[in-house]
């Protein structure tokens, strides 16, 4: 009888940014307590140390410096963007980019935002790409990062640009296919009554 494999070790930044994304996600709109949300996450797949330990850092960043993000991007924002309506799945991206660009000082600001630009791209609707990353081009110059110099942080894999080949599915906000990928995929759960989880 043949054993199951055991899967692959996720050690990329790029993974774990989306774990983290999950996570936040599931803690605005699935009821989810922090700690609840990275436990749920983090058991989906085969984290390596490192990668766990920043998906544990951004959402903790979060949890502790929400205002100071959010004071961060709001100003950022034309007349025409209320930051309350923004479809939750880009504020989402913004937060833990801008989370990034004030807090992780390891992390190149480039790779923050192409990284960013590339979850709206898999998981926004069809101007998140160019909203995410308008906002963030604004940021980055006002962020401790405007004049980055590397600095010394844990060696990753370099999968942190976007690959020419990325393919980009374009996804009216609303429909039932943004619906499935903002709910269906990430299988949102919600706290019972007694405080259990519930797809």
């Amino acid at each position: 009888m043949a054993s199951e494999k055991t899967p692959p070790t996720i050690r990329s930044r790029r993974a774990a940014r989306e774990a983290a994304l999950k996570a936040a996600y599931q803690i605005r709109l699935g009821g989810f307590e922090p700690e609840a949300a990275l436990e749920d996450v983090l058991s989906q797949a085969a984290f390596s140390e490192e990668a766990a330990d920043f998906v544990r850092r951004l959402i903790q960043t979060l949890d502790a410096k929400i205002e100071d993000v959010d004071g961060a991007i709001k100003p950022l924002l034309s007349a025409n963007w209320d930051y309350e309506r923004i479809a939750e799945i880009d504020r989402a991206i913004l937060r833990i980019a801008c989370a990034e660009l004030l807090f992780f000082p390891e992390i190149p600001p480039k790779a923050t935002i192409n990284e960013a630009v590339d979850l709206a791209k898999r998981y926004g609707a069809a101007e998140s790409p160019r909203f995410v990353n308008g906002v963030l081009g604004s940021l980055l110059p006002l962020s401790p990062k405007a004049d980055w110099k590397p600095m010394p942080g844990p060696d990753w894999p370099e999968d942190e640009a976007p690959t020419e080949e990325t393919q980009v599915e374009l996804v009216e906000e609303g429909s039932e296919r943004h619906k499935h990928l903002v709910a269906g995929t990430w299988r949102l759960r919600e706290a019972d009554e007694e405080g259990k989880e519930t797809l």
